[in-house]
C-alpha cells in the first residue's frame, strides 16, 4: 500500500529504500502459491498443529478494493462476498473509501455508491465491522503530516465517513511513517477527537524491515532505519484500538527466511503491547497480491510461509500472543481460490478436523 491514483486498486507497499531524513527522530521514505506441493503443505500442517489454536470466528480481516464502492453492485454479488467472508471467519472489513490527493482534496470515486454497498453488505452479514479505509500519502512529494490543516482535513473526513457514508469504524493507511514521527501521533489524536471514543480506530503500521537482530534475515532495506522502536510502537498503540502490521514486502528470497522474519514481527509487536494495560489488539497482515519486486515475491511471501511464521511467532510469544486477534488478508481482489484454500487449511483448520 502507498501509491494512489484517482481510479485505483490500492497497490502493494511502497519501496522503503526511497528514504529522506527530514529531522532527527523522523525518518521518511520517499500467487506463486498456486501449485503448493502436497509434501510441503503436509510439513506446514505438521508444524502448525503444534502451535496455538486459530483465533475465534469473525476476528480475521481483509482489505476490499475500490470496485465494491465505486460500482453499483447486485445483491447476488454482495451476498457472495458476504458469504465468503463469513465462511472464512473474517469480521473486520477495511473497505476502500478515498485518499487525500496532493491538492488536499479527496478522491470522490466511491462517493456515489459506497453507502448503498454498505447497506447491501449488512443485510447479508450484519455481524461484520465495516471500516472506512482512508489513504494518506505522507509525501506528495513534500512531507505534510506536520501541517495542521492537513491533519484537520483527515479528521473531518473520518467523521464524515461515519456520519454521512455510514461506516462502523476508521482504518487509516498513512505511508510513510517512520520511527519517532510526532506528527503521526498528533494525527491519530486529531482523528480520535473527531470520531469519539466509542468508534474503532484502526491503522496499518509498517513491519520491522531492518531488524538488526541476530539470526533474523534482512532484505535489501539495510541502509535505512526501517523499523519502529518498541517505545514508538507503544505510543502508537495507546492511540489506537487496532494495529494492523503490514508484514510483507520483506524483500527476502526464500520462504524459510520469510517465515523467520514473520515470526520476528509477531514477537516484536506482541512484546511491545504485552506490557501495556490497554485493550489495543494486533492484526497480522499477510500478502496475496501480485509480484512487486524486489519487495514482494509471491513465491517467497506465500500463504504457507506467512501463516507458518505467524504461528511460530505466537508460539514464541506464549500467553502474550493472545494480543493477536487474527490475520489480515491483503487483499480481497488478488486472493484466488488456491490461496483461500491454503488460508482455510493452515489457519482456520490446521488440525484437519
Amino acid at each position: 500500500m502507498g501509491r494512489y491514483t484517482d481510479d485505483m486498486l490500492p497497490p502493494g507497499e511502497r519501496d522503503p529504500s526511497q528514504v529522506r531524513v527530514r529531522r532527527p527522530g523522523c525518518v521518511l521514505i520517499g500467487g506463486l502459491l498456486l501449485g503448493v506441493l502436497a509434501a510441503a503443505a503436509a510439513a506446514v500442517i505438521a508444524l502448525t498443529v503444534l502451535l496455538r489454536p486459530s483465533t475465534s470466528a469473525g476476528q480475521n480481516a481483509v482489505w476490499l478494493g475500490i470496485d465494491w464502492g465505486r460500482d453499483v453492485q447486485t445483491d447476488e454479488a454482495v451476498q457472495r462476498l458476504a458469504d465468503l467472508l463469513r465462511a472464512e471467519r473474517i469480521g473486520r472489513v477495511y473497505v476502500w473509501m478515498s485518499w487525500l490527493q496532493e491538492d488536499t482534496t479527496w478522491s470522490e470515486t466511491t462517493f456515489t455508491s459506497i453507502g448503498t454497498f454498505l447497506q447491501q453488505f449488512r443485510r447479508f452479514y450484519p455481524e461484520a465491522r465495516l471500516d472506512a479505509w482512508i489513504g494518506l500519502p505522507a509525501e506528495v512529494p513534500e512531507y505534510r503530516l506536520d501541517d495542521e490543516d492537513v491533519r484537520a482535513e483527515v479528521a473531518a473526513f473520518a467523521e464524515r465517513a461515519l456520519t454521512e457514508f455510514g461506516f462502523d469504524g476508521i482504518h487509516l493507511n498513512v505511508e510513510p511513517v517512520w520511527d519517532g514521527d510526532e506528527s503521526f501521533l498528533q494525527l491519530l489524536r486529531d482523528v480520535r477527537g473527531a470520531i469519539g471514543t466509542d468508534v474503532v480506530l484502526s491503522a496499518s503500521v509498517p513491519p520491522d524491515w531492518n531488524t538488526g537482530a541476530p539470526g533474523i534475515p534482512v532484505g535489501p532495506y539495510t541502509t535505512v532505519e526501517a523499523h519502529w522502536s518498541q517505545e514508538y510502537k507503544q505510543r502508537v498503540a495507546f492511540l489506537l484500538d487496532e494495529m494492523v502490521v503490514m508484514a510483507y514486502n520483506s524483500g527476502l528470497s526464500s520462504p524459510g527466511d520469510y517465515q523467520t522474519w514473520m515470526a520476528f514481527q509477531v514477537t516484536q509487536f506482541v512484546s511491545a503491547l504485552s506490557v501495556l494495560d490497554i485493550p489495543t489488539v494486533l492484526i497480522i497482515g499477510i500478502p496475496t497480491y501480485d509480484a512487486e519486486l524486489p519487495g514482494h515475491d509471491p513465491a517467497v511471501e506465500s500463504i504457507p510461509a506467512a501463516i507458518g511464521g505467524v504461528r511460530r511467532g505466537l508460539e514464541q510469544s506464549g500467553e502474550a500472543g493472545s494480543r493477536v486477534k487474527g490475520l489480515g488478508i491483503y487483499a480481497e481482489w488478488s486472493t484466488d481460490a488456491a490461496e483461500w484454500n491454503a488460508y482455510r487449511l493452515l489457519w482456520l483448520n490446521p488440525s484437519g478436523g
